[in-house]
């Protein structure tokens, strides 16, 4: 197996990978989706929201927010707050999000949250966990697509005679994919590089793959681990007085 970087921008990866299948690709690809973790808003405690949304649809719109962050280990236990207190006439934008911690905020500052007219008014305090795709789409870290490499041949390679030739001369190049060779596209939707999101990815599949060995050893070998039968205290007796 060979990989190949053909495109690389601030959100967006794309690279080519020889001597593979469309079964471990789209394994990888699942597991970009489902299986890494990253931020988003879960939590929210409305103090006053007299806006035209509900409050449903305002947590809503809140858990979309891609979050900025740069952390590797302890994601089960870490969370940060946002505080948004706004009154109208104005704009609610991501941007209005204050967090406690300086290193999360909103990837794209600029995305409205909801329009405030006279006398309307929000407040609230809202709290954002690790999660994974599986669990929610607001935790989905990317948007990852995948194609066969394309291989060009002209009708005429083909041995066509010159009638088709002149039927199909407006489609004059036919476009089939190599199956061993395969491009993987992978957009990053929340505050992870794309790279990062590939990596972790790999390393999970890796972890899952080992564990699933094991296991199938165990099973082959007939060394599985005896299962301790928990012993059950009974309650001393008490003597009878005659």
């Amino acid at each position: 197996m060979k990989v190949k970087l053909l495109n690389k921008k601030t959100d967006f990866v794309e690279f080519e990978i020889k001597n593979t299948n469309t079964g471990f690709v789209n394994a990888l690809r699942r597991t970009m989706l489902n299986k890494v973790p990253t931020l988003a808003i879960e939590l929210m405690d409305v103090v006053k929201n007299s806006s035209a949304l509900y409050n449903d649809i305002l947590a809503h719109r809140l858990s979309l927010i891609p979050l900025t962050f740069d952390f590797k280990d302890n994601v089960e236990n870490y969370q940060v707050k946002f505080v948004l207190e706004k009154k109208g006439p104005c704009t609610v934008y991501a941007k209005d999000l204050k967090s406690t911690d300086k290193k999360v905020k909103s990837c794209y500052p600029d995305i409205v949250i909801v329009k405030l007219l006279e006398n309307q008014e929000i407040k609230l305090e809202a709290t954002a966990l690790f999660g994974k795709g599986k669990e929610h789409a607001k935790w989905i870290p990317a948007k990852v697509g995948y194609m066969y490499y394309p291989d060009s041949k002209t009708l005429k390679e083909h041995g066509m005679d010159k009638g088709d030739i002149a039927e199909y001369e407006k489609k004059a190049l036919e476009v089939k994919g190599d199956e061993t060779r395969i491009i993987v596209n992978v957009v990053s939707i929340s505050g992870q590089k794309p790279e990062n999101i590939v990596l972790n990815a790999v390393e999970i599949l890796q972890k899952e793959l080992k564990e699933l060995e094991n296991k199938v050893k165990q099973e082959k070998s007939g060394t599985k681990k005896p299962k301790v039968a928990k012993t059950v205290k009974k309650p001393k007796s008490k003597d009878k007085k005659k």
